[in-house]
């Protein structure tokens, strides 16, 4: 076996930051447009009243969804009534990948040196979450389908040969192909899934099967019914672990944060049901969790399993946590690597060693055209999360949905009391038991 954790080919990349009228005739007002609308309604009867008095209204159907209860309905003005749990404007709402924001929301971090490793060529990461001992005793994520719900991926890249099971790919990004434009994706999925091969990086469960969903366009942007499509499609095919490093921040308390909240809760409810565990993360605002006036979805809720960021400062510290990372009690549930930045005097993200940050995958597609790139952020840390949820899958076939993430809680390494703990890939095979589902 060739070292696994060692990068076998320079790692190179560009630097680049990114994370009225006059007269005397009035023309009569016109209509107010018609707009798409997510509307959520109660179960069983209650639920198909409501419809029948919002189409009675006007309100058509514009489209279908896998959500329960969860319906995409075109009018004029504000769907509500009896029966109606929530609802919000689809148009208006976008979402993204939830990356540090040093030039605006659209902005990447990226970095252009290679990336420094242990003395025995491991990388920062893979060593402080113990991959290399966990594949050294056959645990490589064989047999387990983990799904990517994010911009797609790069198909011809040399670190998913024989990784990709494109039978049960789905790309719900109208007008753009399914090759990954953005980059974000395909980080990702190598940090889960690369193969263990002579180039390039090794993912955490290098020899997992990778389901890629696209639901996020060239900009890394898109519509919160279509993540959820995603997260369901993969569960309902039979995805074992469900990757989505991507959220959406609201403002605490508005009709929108509550309608939205309750649509995560059914998704990430019914993915359980059908046994899958959807791994995410908490995001980089560097807010506390409603205390700040701000949530943030998916992360927020109970029924995901949560990560938050870990990463060294020039190479000093790496299971340092990073303050850029959203908190608060409860919030998060594994610590796992997503890269060490220091902040400038403005308080925006800077690079002081590029050996810091996750070095993965990247699209030759996306702007800056690389192989691999450094990036930073908590959607690095969830794949962490979820490629070790692959190897515990393996070891433990007989967990899955919630009681394979309370499995991967709790042979983490606890640090201070209250704090999540580490994740740690040699203890997933430990003499534990594991808590009831």
């Amino acid at each position: 076996m060739t070292n696994p954790g060692r990068l076998k080919t320079p790692l190179t990349a560009p630097l680049a930051i990114f994370l009225a009228a006059c007269g005397t005739r009035v023309p009569p007002p016109l209509p107010e447009a018609s707009q798409a609308w997510l509307v959520l309604v109660a179960s069983g009867t209650a639920g198909s009243a409501a419809l029948d008095r919002l189409h009675a209204s006007g309100w058509t159907a514009a489209g279908t969804t896998s959500v329960p209860g969860m319906f995409r309905l075109q009018g004029i003005g504000t769907p509500e009534g009896e029966g109606v749990m929530g609802a919000w404007c689809d148009r208006e709402h976008p979402i993204d990948t939830g990356h540090l924001r040093p030039g605006g929301p659209a902005s990447r971090l990226a970095a252009s040196a290679p990336v420094s490793g242990t003395a025995t060529g491991t990388p920062w990461n893979m060593a402080l979450i113990r991959a290399p001992e966990a594949w050294h005793r056959g645990h490589d994520g064989q047999g387990v389908v983990v799904a990517v719900v994010d911009s797609g991926l790069d198909p011809g890249h040399p670190d998913f040969a024989g990784a990709v099971d494109w039978e049960h790919g789905h790309n719900l990004v109208e007008q753009e192909p399914f090759t990954d434009l953005n980059g974000h994706g395909t980080h990702v999925a190598g940090i889960i899934g690369a193969r263990m091969d002579e180039q390039g990086i090794t993912g955490v469960a290098p020899a997992c099967t990778l389901r890629i969903i696209k639901v996020l366009d060239q900009r890394g942007y898109g519509h919160d019914h279509l993540v959820m499509e995603g997260v369901l499609r993969a569960a309902r095919e039979g995805a074992d672990v469900i990757n989505v490093s991507i959220g959406t921040r609201l403002a605490w308390g508005t009709p929108e944060a509550g309608a939205l909240t309750l649509a995560w809760d059914r998704t990430l409810r019914e993915a359980l049901r059908l046994g899958a565990l959807v791994v995410t993360g908490t995001g980089n605002d560097g807010e506390a969790e409603r205390t700040s006036g701000w949530t943030h979805l998916p992360a927020a809720r109970p029924w995901a399993l949560v990560a938050t960021a870990c990463g060294p400062l020039m190479g000093q510290d790496p299971a340092r946590l990073a303050p850029w990372a959203n908190h608060g009690p409860g919030l998060a549930g594994v610590v796992a690597p997503g890269g060490g930045l220091d902040r400038d005097a403005l308080g925006n993200p800077r690079v002081l060693d590029p050996g810091d940050l996750i070095w993965s995958t990247w699209s030759r597609e996306a702007p800056s055209g690389a192989t691999w790139q450094g990036w930073a952020g908590t959607s690095m840390a969830a794949a962490h999360v979820s490629g070790a949820a692959a190897l515990a899958r393996q070891v433990r076939p007989d967990l899955k949905g919630t009681a394979l993430g309370d499995w991967i809680r709790a042979t983490g390494l606890q640090g201070e009391p209250g704090s999540a703990p580490l994740l740690r890939c040699d203890r997933l095979d430990g003499p534990l038991q594991a808590p009831r589902p």
